[in-house]
């Protein structure tokens, strides 16, 4: 039985010899990443009495005809923003582009606070300042009016980007409830509004509608049903990951 399932396990690995879908790290997210850990201690802060949501108490879950529009973002930007903002400093072009709110949505937008939470850590503030506070209004907004009709990993990528900035953990309470309630029994995350399977996420991915991977995914071609296991893997590990981190960030509150 158990050289069975070693067998069938096998059978879903990729063939020996150089891979063909390499993780490639930018040097941006490296330096990103060795920044940050230096800036755990200092996360999240500490909120400030101005910072009020005006987005008021909309209604939650409500559905809308379309995902978020902004799925599409410039990865090699943010990266180099993030890691920058990490540093303390930011160039004049950088810092436009992390409070330039009012074209920018979804990804790109929680990337953009992120960046201010992370600038506003490396340079000893406990709280963000008030000219950024309108990026973290704007994230708050879009965290009530899309739940439940958006993409997992943004709904978790809000919540944690605010509880980061120092937004209070009751007013993050919606989003929390329901990325909890989005669990699945086994413990992990879906990745998409609605819970698809394995053979929707690989069509989904390449109809162009998935903001994590882009086609093609591999220079050959592949037995379909690895690529779909893959691929269903990818989102639900990535959604997993974020949602986890989330709930990470609302508890060190």
């Amino acid at each position: 039985m158990e050289q069975r399932r070693t067998d069938e396990a096998e059978r879903w690995l990729p063939p020996p010899g150089p891979s063909t879908c390499e993780l490639l790290l930018s040097s941006d997210y490296l330096t990103l990443a060795r920044r940050a850990s230096a800036l755990l201690g200092r996360l999240p802060l500490s909120g400030t009495s101005y910072f009020r949501p005006r987005c008021g108490r909309v209604p939650v879950g409500i559905r809308s005809s379309r995902l978020a529009p902004s799925i599409a973002v410039d990865v090699a930007l943010i990266n180099r923003a993030l890691a920058e903002a990490a540093s303390g400093t930011m160039s004049a072009p950088t810092e436009r582009w992390s409070r330039e709110h009012r074209s920018s949505t979804g990804y790109t937008l929680t990337h953009q606070l992120l960046a201010l939470v992370l600038r506003a850590a490396a340079r000893g503030d406990s709280a963000l300042p008030a000219r950024d506070v309108p990026v973290a209004e704007k994230v708050l907004a879009e965290l009530y009016r899309e739940l439940g009709t958006t993409y997992v990993d943004l709904t978790a990528q809000r919540v944690a980007c605010l509880a980061l900035a120092g937004c209070p953990p009751g007013v993050l309470g919606p989003g929390i409830r329901w990325l909890v309630h989005r669990q699945a029994q086994v413990g992990d995350w879906d990745y998409f509004e609605t819970r698809a399977d394995a053979y929707e996420t690989v069509e989904r991915v390449h109809t162009g509608r998935s903001p994590l991977l882009r086609p093609p995914l591999w220079k050959e071609r592949r037995d379909p049903m690895l690529e779909a296991s893959r691929i269903e893997l990818a989102h639900r590990g990535h959604a997993t990951a974020v949602a986890a981190a989330a709930l990470a960030c609302f508890v060190s509150r």
